[in-house]
């Protein structure tokens, strides 16, 4: 499950159908209490799967809310949040710019990660 979405993200990064998709998995899969007991090699992979699919399509809000989500879900466990605390200044960057360019789609969820990750 999660392997394979973060796996089909990497290979069909130009794909914003699997991006959106993969997000959407993986917003899912962050709300399990289980998720804490990923590998800590997936969890950091988790994390850069999704900033990079909000990077590769910056003009997408299904991939930025869902992203935005899946990023709010992955940081509600603190065992979670400390593993997007060493990427926080890439977190809120890719925040801000969603935020910025889809504020009803994405401003409270990304105001939420931001506190879970400070």
């Amino acid at each position: 499950g999660l392997e394979a979405a973060v796996y089909a993200m990497l290979t069909q990064f130009s794909s914003e159908s699997v991006q959106d998709k993969g997000c959407r998995i993986l917003s899912c899969c962050s709300l399990d209490p289980l998720m804490a007991c990923y590998s800590e090699e997936l969890n950091p992979k988790l994390v850069d799967t999704i900033l990079t699919a909000m990077d590769n399509f910056p003009d997408s809000v299904k991939v930025h809310e869902n992203a935005v989500i899946a990023l709010r879900n992955f940081a509600s466990y603190e065992s979670n949040a400390v593993i997007l605390r060493p990427h926080a200044d890439r977190v809120a960057n890719s925040l801000r710019k969603s935020v910025a360019k889809f504020p009803n789609e994405c401003a409270a969820r990304a105001n939420d990660t931001l506190k879970l990750i400070r």
